[in-house]
């Protein structure tokens, strides 16, 4: 699965490497370098609003609160040999 991703980012960063200086050269020529500039630095501030709202709504959500009662706790060397592990249900180890 990871080779086919990796090819399959590795194809589409060629042919958007080569279909950008295709279209902007043909946009230049044809209206000109202050405009296709600013076309381009448009869609770099959508790209940018968009990411910035995703951020904001998606994943700036408030952390779930953690009850020591639900979670194990690793505890090691407490009378334990070394490289011993136990799991205690409810205990903390400051």
């Amino acid at each position: 699965m990871h080779g086919l991703v990796a090819g399959l980012w590795s194809s589409l960063s060629g042919a958007g490497r080569f279909i950008s200086r295709s279209f902007s050269g043909f946009f230049v020529d044809t209206i000109g370098f202050e405009a296709t500039a600013g076309i381009v630095t448009g869609m770099q501030l959508f790209v940018a609003a968009i990411t910035l709202l995703y951020l904001v709504c998606c994943e700036c959500r408030p952390a779930r609160k953690v009850h020591w009662e639900d979670e194990a706790t690793v505890v090691c060397g407490e009378g334990k040999e070394d490289g011993e592990i136990t799991l205690a249900k409810g205990s903390r180890s400051d």
